[in-house]
């Protein structure tokens, strides 16, 4: 979509939508961004709660937008006309009377010839998600080839998956879901790799498993792309963002770098930033890094987290006695730490509890190419927030 919802978002005569990569995004993306936003966290809730039950952001992500989404997945699996008569018939049946949940699947399983278990029973009233993987093809004989995919989630839906020649769609077909491994089988053509929803129709949770080149050595990694002022992963790339920074404080004084990065908006299990700088008053490197991994177990913690913070600055200028110069002095801070996040008992909950287990290794300057300690800080913290 060339002209998406936000291709004219200008701040001071600047297309920001462009500046960001945004631009080309359209209702059913962001709709679909929406749910990842917090379905990656395991913070969503399910589609068929009442309005009180919902927090802040998932009423708008998941009952405006998730709600759509697992829609558009419902009619691109029937096809629109298949669809569309099962909408008229539940209309036709249930005009002026008070069906239930069950009625409704009970018309669109009647009228498509489908089980719909998966649907009803699963994208519904669960937070469950999905998640196929293509592991691997080979040919089985001159018309068809044998495509090896696994379910790495918990709600067997179909998918599709589409042969692709030069970044365009050659065929497309569906496939009924499955749990564990299994094995589709789909014609041999003219294509240069596969890929699963390739229409973006599914709302898989992890769309960098979804490809596999015919040929090559990586067959599975995407080209790759360095992108300016980044905030949203192109599942098509192997993709990170840059951006310029600047900084200032009283030894360093101005200050000049990149920062790189690999995730902004939607969070991934594996995410770093490095940001290298350049301190124009001590002549000397700046600046930090930070790396951490993400697990959201679902069960006693909300979120668990494993990383370190890195930073380097000039804290004094000193003389050298030997020549009178003035030379700055830098500490190094190395911070790893791990923190667990309980999980709430009501996603509505203003109460907020995460135990933060952290050392902070500081290697201190004091003289030329000498250091100074202690080394060592341990920190422990039991922190609860609440927010009106």
């Amino acid at each position: 979509d060339k002209n998406g919802v936000l291709s004219n978002m200008k701040v001071q005569g600047i297309n920001v939508g462009k500046l960001l990569g945004i631009n080309n995004l359209s209702e059913k993306t962001i709709f679909d961004i929406g749910y990842r936003f917090n379905a990656v966290r395991k913070l969503d809730q399910p589609v068929d709660m009442t309005s009180i039950e919902y927090t802040t952001i998932n009423y708008g992500t998941v009952v405006y937008g998730k709600t759509a989404v697992i829609l558009s997945y419902l009619q691109a699996y029937l096809g629109e006309e298949m669809y569309d008569k099962c909408a008229q018939a539940y209309f036709n049946q249930w005009e002026f009377k008070h069906p239930y949940p069950p009625d409704i699947k009970k018309v669109y399983e009647e009228v498509s010839g489908k089980n719909l278990n998966w649907f009803f029973d699963n994208m519904i009233p669960t937070t469950h998600q999905l998640d196929y993987k293509i592991c691997s093809a080979k040919k089985l004989d001159d018309k068809n080839l044998e495509v090896r995919v696994k379910n790495k989630e918990k709600i067997p839906g179909p998918f599709n998956v589409s042969a692709m020649k030069d970044g365009k769609i050659v065929s497309t077909n569906w496939f009924d879901g499955f749990s564990g491994t299994g094995k589709v089988q789909i014609p041999s053509g003219d294509f240069d790799h596969l890929k699963i929803d390739a229409q973006n129709v599914i709302p898989d949770i992890n769309r960098q498993n979804n490809t596999l080149k015919m040929k090559g050595l990586c067959k599975r990694s995407e080209p790759f792309r360095l992108k300016l002022f980044g905030i949203l992963h192109n599942t098509d790339k192997t993709q990170l963002f840059w951006s310029p920074v600047m900084g200032w404080n009283n030894y360093n004084k101005f200050m000049l770098g990149a920062a790189v990065y690999n995730n902004l908006l939607i969070e991934k299990k594996f995410e770093w930033v490095v940001m290298p700088m350049y301190g124009f008053g001590n002549k000397n490197l700046a600046g930090g890094a930070s790396v951490r991994y993400n697990i959201h177990p679902g069960a006693v913690f909300q979120a668990i987290q494993i990383g370190v913070n890195a930073d380097r600055d000039c804290y004094l200028n000193d003389v050298n006695y030997n020549n009178g110069q003035t030379v700055g002095l830098n500490f190094n801070k190395i911070a790893p730490y791990l923190s667990f996040e309980i999980k709430k008992r009501h996603m509505n909950s203003s109460v907020k509890q995460t135990i933060l287990l952290r050392e902070v290794n500081i290697l201190k300057e004091y003289g030329l190419n000498s250091y100074y300690g202690p080394p060592y800080v341990y920190e422990y913290r039991y922190v609860t927030e609440s927010r009106s």
